[in-house]
């Protein structure tokens, strides 16, 4: 393993290193914070208008919206943070561009399926 650090081919907890090598761990904290309070969010209106905004006896959202919504916000967090992130803004234009498809056509999908169509009505009868 020292070969390998030594190299720059492994990770090294806590460094960046500067001569090309892969990127050291490095939390991005505005990127959990930013995807943690999306979900709070979506867990908020679940629970706050779901239960008014179906029938009686419904569920608020189903199983496959829950599993798209965390299969998209999954999407998110793999694309948003180390070492794709790191990758993608230092050394790899085609990282990057991997980073954007999984975006576009990975997570803002299973994020819509995910939404109820009661949220969506709410959200967009408030935006007129």
């Amino acid at each position: 393993m020292t070969s390998l650090v030594a190299s720059g081919i492994a990770p090294v907890i806590g460094s960046n290193t500067a001569d090309g090598g892969f990127p050291g761990f490095s939390p991005h904290i505005d990127v959990l914070l930013i995807l943690g309070a999306a979900v709070i969010g979506y867990v908020v209106t679940i629970r706050r208008y779901g239960a008014e905004s179906v029938p009686a006896g419904h569920r608020p959202i189903s199983r496959l919206q829950l599993t798209a919504l965390v299969g998209g916000c999954a999407a998110l967090f793999v694309a948003s943070l180390w070492p794709i992130h790191d990758l993608s803004e230092e050394r790899l234009f085609s990282v990057h561009m991997v980073q954007h498809t999984t975006y576009t056509m990975i997570a803002a999908p299973m994020i819509l399926v995910g939404t109820p169509a009661w949220s969506a009505r709410r959200f967009l009868d408030a935006t007129h």
